[in-house]
């Protein structure tokens, strides 16, 4: 049997190979799984409260995937992760083009989420606004509607 501590360093390596060029924080957030304990929440290794859980915008839809179909979601993750590391942009303009793509796709239950990511990664309020925005001559107004979620979610301290 694998002891603990060599699985944990095994995962380690296996994430610096799978996902080069991703933050711990990155990688942590992709690979969310449901916890045997009601109360917690595993992000990564780490296991938080629900509650914190809660007030990093993590969408409910994403939540219920995470928890009740965790292979696909590791499979998922694990496929956005790789294409990520394959992209030849910054993290900061690749959090920009997929709110821009959110917004226009009208995937507005993740946009919290990853205005945090966009901000995390240095993007300013304004940055943000024209990245929702710039879908305008290409879909419309219905771009607007992102508006009030991604400005409340990069508001937030």
């Amino acid at each position: 049997m694998v002891s603990q501590r060599k699985a944990g360093a095994f995962r380690a390596l296996r994430q610096r190979l799978i996902f080069p060029g991703f933050s711990a924080y990155q990688v942590e957030s992709m690979q969310r799984f449901a916890s045997s304990d009601a109360s917690l929440a595993t992000l990564g290794a780490s296991k938080i409260p629900r509650e914190k859980e809660a007030s990093m915008n993590v969408s409910p839809a994403f939540q219920a995937f995470a928890q009740e179909a965790p292979q696909h979601q590791q499979a998922w993750s694990e496929a956005v992760q790789a294409l990520g590391a394959a992209s030849a942009l910054d993290d900061k303009t690749a959090a920009l083009a997929y709110l821009a793509v959110m917004a226009a796709a009208r995937l507005d239950s993740g946009l919290p989420f990853h205005v945090k990511m966009a901000k995390m990664h240095g993007a300013t309020r304004d940055e943000v606004i024209s990245a929702v925005l710039i879908g305008l001559p290409a879909v419309g107004n219905v771009v607007t509607a992102s508006l009030p979620a991604v400005l409340e979610a990069y508001d937030e301290e």
